[in-house]
């Protein structure tokens, strides 16, 4: 059987106070070190999400500024085409005229 002497009062006595002391310097330190930790993983998760949209608007303003530049080279490469053939067949028909002269 236990005997609840001087010596147990006295230890429960420490134990309370050490939980006290443990709770005043260490616990609330620990918690809003934690709560702090948590709030900047959510502010990061927030700008993730905010640098997501933004990211979304840039490629989709630079899909359009590339399909615009691609339809902008194809038309000076067809026109670029139709000069050449058109002074190609100039060339073919000075060259013509000059070999039916002589």
């Amino acid at each position: 059987m236990m005997k609840f002497g001087p010596t147990f009062i006295w230890n429960i006595i420490n134990l309370i106070f050490l939980y006290w002391i443990l709770k005043r310097v260490l616990f609330k330190p620990v918690t809003e070190f934690l709560e702090n930790r948590v709030n900047s993983i959510k502010d990061s998760f927030n700008n993730i999400d905010k640098q997501k949209v933004e990211i979304q608007t840039l490629k989709q303003k630079y899909d359009d500024q590339l399909i615009s530049i691609k339809n902008e080279s194809n038309k000076i490469l067809a026109e670029a085409r139709t000069r050449a053939n058109f002074e190609a067949n100039e060339i073919l028909s000075k060259n013509n005229f000059l070999l039916k002269r002589d």
